[in-house]
C-alpha cells in the first residue's frame, strides 16, 4: 500500500516511462498505415497499437529484423516528413532500442520507416498477392 504522500512521486514515474516518442514521417507512410489498419478490419486509431505489435514481434526474431536495413533502400523511403506519427507505452523506448541494435539502424525515423514498409509488405502486397489468407508478420 501507498502512502498519500507517495502518489504523486509513483505518477510522475510511470509518466516519466510512458514518454511519447513523435516522430515525422512522409504522407505516404502515415496513409500506408491507414490502409493497412482498413485493409484489416480496423480504424486508423489502431495504427500505434499495430506498430507496437510489429515491434513486439520483431524484437526477439533477429533475422526478420535484419531485414528492416533492406526496407530503407526503397523509394518509398524517401520524401518529405509531412506528418507526426505519435507512440506511447513503457516498453517502446527499450524495444526501439533493441531493434537498433539488431538492425544496426541508428535514426528512430529511419527504424520506423523500415518497420512500416515491412507491414505494408506483409499485410497489403500480401493480400493483393495471395488474397489475403493472413500474412503473419515473422
Amino acid at each position: 500500500m501507498l502512502s498519500h504522500q507517495s502518489t504523486p512521486v509513483v505518477k510522475r514515474q510511470l509518466e516519466a516511462q510512458r514518454r511519447p516518442i513523435e516522430r515525422r514521417l512522409p504522407a505516404r507512410m502515415v496513409d500506408t498505415l491507414n490502409l493497412v489498419t482498413l485493409e484489416i478490419g480496423g480504424s486508423t486509431d489502431f495504427v500505434p497499437s499495430l506498430i507496437k505489435y510489429y515491434l513486439h514481434t520483431l524484437v526477439p526474431n533477429e533475422k526478420t529484423a535484419r531485414t528492416l536495413y533492406s526496407y530503407l533502400k526503397s523509394e518509398l523511403a524517401s520524401g518529405k516528413a509531412e506528418k507526426r506519427l505519435s507512440l506511447k507505452g513503457r516498453q517502446i523506448d527499450h524495444e526501439l532500442d533493441l531493434l537498433k541494435s539488431l538492425t544496426h539502424i541508428e535514426n528512430t525515423t529511419d527504424l520506423l520507416k523500415g518497420i512500416i514498409l515491412k507491414i505494408n509488405d506483409d499485410v497489403l502486397l500480401a493480400s493483393s498477392v495471395e488474397g489475403w489468407d493472413v500474412a503473419y508478420p515473422v
